[in-house]
């Protein structure tokens, strides 16, 4: 993904995957820590090179988005704010799951 960004010129993604980065499954995260800050690192260097992002995995649909800001409302500014994530509802009818509700 860090070469794709670097040699992008003035190009612009959509990220897509099923599993995102920070999800958890049985309060386990998906991603090895590791992983999750390295991703959640380029997202934050690139930021302007991505458009949104649009996974799965959680069986209800969402939108999220990130930010630089801390969890702390104080200090809160709406311009740390950057793209969109989509959460579709995934299932696996194979294993008995409920139908994903948007």
């Amino acid at each position: 993904m860090k070469s794709q960004f670097e040699g992008a010129g003035e190009r612009k993604f959509i990220l897509t995957c099923h599993v995102y980065a920070g999800s958890r499954w049985k309060g386990e995260q998906n991603f090895k820590a590791q992983r999750n800050t390295e991703y959640f690192n380029l997202l934050k260097k690139y930021q302007d090179k991505v458009i949104i992002e649009v996974f799965a995995h959680d069986h209800l649909a969402d939108l999220r988005f990130h930010s630089t800001n801390i969890n702390n409302e104080t200090d809160y500014d709406e311009a740390k704010n950057f793209h969109n994530i989509l959460i579709a509802p995934g299932i696996a009818p194979n294993k008995g799951q409920n139908p994903g509700i948007a």
